[in-house]
């Protein structure tokens, strides 16, 4: 199965599964091995992981930042209620890009997040860091947060609707999405989705609607 992987992906990601925050992930280009098996035998003391093909994300998500797959991270809180014509609830979601060069575009590894309208899908605040730093633009690519219109934006918001229903036992799960030429497709589902990087842009709590909604 390996080998016909590397066969349709001489160039491919690695996520560790005991870690988190983009942390362990790293780009392999199997053409610098000499062999397959030289290739395996490297990627084992990295520990269990994944490999996974590359996106290729489209230019109106990649202009931010080109090292990385810039995601949305849309959480939604599943509702197990006949009464309610909608009862998939989308809490608070967020633009994810990198930064200086980084293939990975989590805030806890160095990321920029921004709150997006969730109506509109236009970003309505600054980027901003784990670190308390702020950023009108990209500091690399110099592009304007505030007022950028997610492409797409209501097939975004479909998918993870849809998406919801897949595991329904997991009420609350917070999904990446990168944006290809094909459309949103999904980077992974995040079962324990973290809030700080819903309230660090926008610097507003979000306990008081987890609340109501509870």
């Amino acid at each position: 199965e390996f080998c016909e992987f590397i066969e349709k992906n001489k160039k491919f990601i690695y996520k560790p599964l005991a870690s988190g925050g983009g942390r362990g992930v790293f780009i392999v280009d199997s053409e610098n091995y000499s062999t397959k098996r030289d290739l395996f035998q490297e990627l084992i003391p990295a520990g269990d992981g994944v490999i996974e093909e590359l996106i290729d994300q489209k230019e109106s998500m990649s202009k931010f930042h080109s090292h990385s797959v810039n995601t949305l991270r849309i959480t939604t809180i599943l509702f197990h209620n006949k009464e309610l014509k909608d009862n998939v609830y989308i809490l608070s979601p967020i633009l994810r890009v990198g930064m200086n060069e980084k293939i990975v575009d989590n805030a806890s590894s160095g990321g920029i997040c921004a709150n997006i309208e969730k109506k509109t899908g236009v970003i309505y605040s600054n980027g901003a860091d784990e670190f308390g730093n702020v950023y009108v633009r990209h500091p690399n690519s110099g592009v304007k947060f505030k007022g950028f219109k997610i492409p797409h934006w209501d097939e975004a918001k479909e998918l993870v609707k849809e998406l919801a229903h897949v595991v329904p036992t997991t009420k609350f799960v917070g999904w990446d999405l990168a944006l290809t030429e094909n459309g949103w497709v999904l980077v992974e589902a995040n079962s324990c989705a973290d809030f700080i990087v819903m309230q660090i842009a926008d610097k507003v709590g979000k306990k008081d609607v987890v609340d109501k909604l509870l």
